[in-house]
């Protein structure tokens, strides 16, 4: 039985696209704050802004290079 590899690390601007994807699907959407009609480029500026607030930890769970939580 082969082994899954997980990362986790701080949050990059270029996991935008994952994120974005992520907070679209039917069941990760629902009880979070973000709207369905928050765009990509909304996502984008929100996401630019964590991950340089020296403030802020935000850190997402990778898998084969994709943000996957």
């Amino acid at each position: 039985m082969g082994q899954t590899r997980i990362t986790i690390r701080p949050l990059r601007v270029a996991d935008t696209e994952d994120i974005y994807e992520l907070t679209h699907m039917p069941n990760v959407l629902w009880g979070t704050s973000p709207l369905p009609s928050t765009t990509l480029e909304e996502w984008r500026q929100i996401i630019e802004q964590w991950a340089h607030d020296k403030r802020r930890h935000t850190f997402i769970t990778e898998l084969q290079g994709k943000a996957v939580g």
